[in-house]
């Protein structure tokens, strides 16, 4: 095994390095193809029919999972969008406090009061400045959603068109499937009929009126030739008549007939002694 695989690789070498990779590639198609029409037109109708509504559902399956994709996309669109809609409000009062705490800061008092609470300067600056940092990675994380939800909505509107073209496909391909089912089922039926009416067919009338016609024409000429043949033996083996110079004896009347019905036979010498 091991040596014919390895002959059958040195072959497969010298015939790349004689006639080219493209060349041998495109040998190796033709005989694939070849062998995949020989396969293909032996296979059953039937068998072929039922293959190709099996490819159809793994191409509805397909679809199925495209679509259940899709959906998974618009749904992770529609929470970032929540989680973008969040971050907008928080930025929106962020904003607003921060804006507070910068008016306190641009006066000159020490200690202040906020929503009832007291707090130093120090305490503000800090609040102040950490207030701008989370509005800054709120903002930075706010514009990446933004990004991600353009992306998931174009990728959304993308694969919905390709669900609608291969939904397209699956049903035109649905639809020829059965256009060639109903147009292979009348050609069968076709050819049954065909079959069915080849005895009525004019040429099979025509071929037995002939060989009827031909048949008595030839009993015909075989029946006319018997005759002649008779004729020609009756002709040919006939004697002439003789014509009868003397009178012929008058034949006996009735009377004596009749007694020599009743008269004993004459008996000859040698019978009496």
């Amino acid at each position: 095994m091991k040596k014919t695989l390895l002959t059958v690789a040195a072959l497969i070498a010298v015939l790349t390095a004689i006639l080219g990779i493209k060349a041998v590639r495109s040998h190796a198609t033709t005989v694939r193809d070849g062998i995949r029409t020989t396969v293909r037109g032996a296979t059953p109708a039937d068998y072929e029919t039922k293959r190709i509504k099996a490819l159809l559902s793994d191409m509805s399956r397909d679809v199925l999972a495209f679509s259940d994709k899709i959906a998974e996309i618009e749904q992770t669109a529609a929470a970032q969008r929540e989680d973008a809609q969040r971050l907008e409000v928080r930025i929106a009062a962020d904003r607003t406090d921060l804006l507070t705490e910068r008016n306190l800061l641009a006066g000159e008092g020490q200690v202040f009061t906020i929503r009832g609470a007291t707090y130093s300067r120090a305490q503000v600056e800090a609040s102040a400045s950490a207030r701008l940092a989370q509005i800054q990675r709120d903002q930075a994380t706010l514009e990446t959603k933004r990004q991600v939800i353009e992306r998931l909505k174009t990728a959304a509107q993308d694969g919905q068109a390709r669900l609608r073209e291969a939904v397209a496909v699956r049903d035109a391909k649905v639809q020829e499937l059965e256009i060639l089912a109903a147009d292979l089922a009348n050609a069968e039926l076709q050819r049954d009929l065909q079959a069915l009416a080849a005895p009525l067919q004019d040429g099979v009338l025509s071929r037995s009126q002939n060989e009827l016609a031909e048949s008595l024409k030839a009993f015909s000429n075989r029946v006319r030739d018997a005759k002649r043949e008779v004729e020609a033996n009756t002709l040919g083996s006939s004697t002439p008549a003789i014509i009868p110079h003397q009178p012929s004896a008058a034949q006996s009347g009735l009377l004596e007939q009749i007694d020599q019905v009743f008269l004993p036979p004459a008996t000859t010498p040698n019978q009496g002694k």
